[in-house]
């Protein structure tokens, strides 16, 4: 009688610590991503802080499509003007007529009124 007896609390016991196992398993899954997953507290104070650099840029972004648009409708034909045409030939090209002088300055010492924003 005691060995059928060992067999009946042998499994209990095992289904008993299987049982907690599980559980352990679970609430260890559950506090793992509590402090370490993207939606953790931290990994969403990350993200915001990647959404608020993100938008920096893209408020960036749309000035300079601003300006590039602005350039744009100045070389339309109907809007030609033959001096800045000629100016942004200059520019590209690197041209000159007889009477002028280039200046170059490195790129560190340019006033702030001549660098593109």
């Amino acid at each position: 009688m005691l060995l059928s007896q060992m067999g009946v609390y042998s499994k209990r016991y095992g289904r008993f610590y299987m049982a907690t196992f599980l559980l352990l398993a679970f609430m260890t899954y559950i506090i793992y991503h509590m402090f370490y997953s993207d939606s953790s507290i931290a990994g969403r104070k990350q993200l915001e802080a990647k959404a608020l650099h993100l938008e920096d840029k893209l408020v960036a972004l749309k000035q300079a499509r601003f300006f590039v648009e602005q350039e744009a409708l100045l070389l339309r034909p109907d809007t030609l003007d033959s001096e800045l045409l000629e100016e942004k030939a200059r520019e590209i090209l690197l041209m000159q007529n007889a009477d002028e002088k280039i200046i170059l300055y490195p790129a560190e010492t340019l006033p702030d009124s001549h660098i593109r924003q």
